[in-house]
């Protein structure tokens, strides 16, 4: 039980979809998959979402500074 609610707490930070992808994917190969194999194929089906992420949060973050519109604006017409 103990197992379990840690793999839980943990593949909750996954978005549900992959995380069914996962799982079906791994019960083929394995009885009951170790977290690090979980992880590494959670994180293979998440890498380019995770990217998108990033370069939405660095943009956002370019912006976050300016606190009016107008300078959002202008910032936005820079790039």
């Amino acid at each position: 039980d103990l197992m379990i609610q840690a793999y839980s707490d943990k593949i909750r930070e996954y978005p549900a979809d992959a995380v069914e992808q996962a799982l079906d994917t791994l019960a083929d190969n394995h009885w009951f998959p170790t977290w690090a194999e979980i992880k590494a194929e959670l994180d293979y089906l998440t890498r380019q979402r995770r990217g998108i992420i990033r370069e939405l949060d660095r943009k956002i973050a370019k912006h976050k500074p300016t606190s009016s519109v107008a300078g959002l604006i202008q910032g936005a017409l820079k790039e």
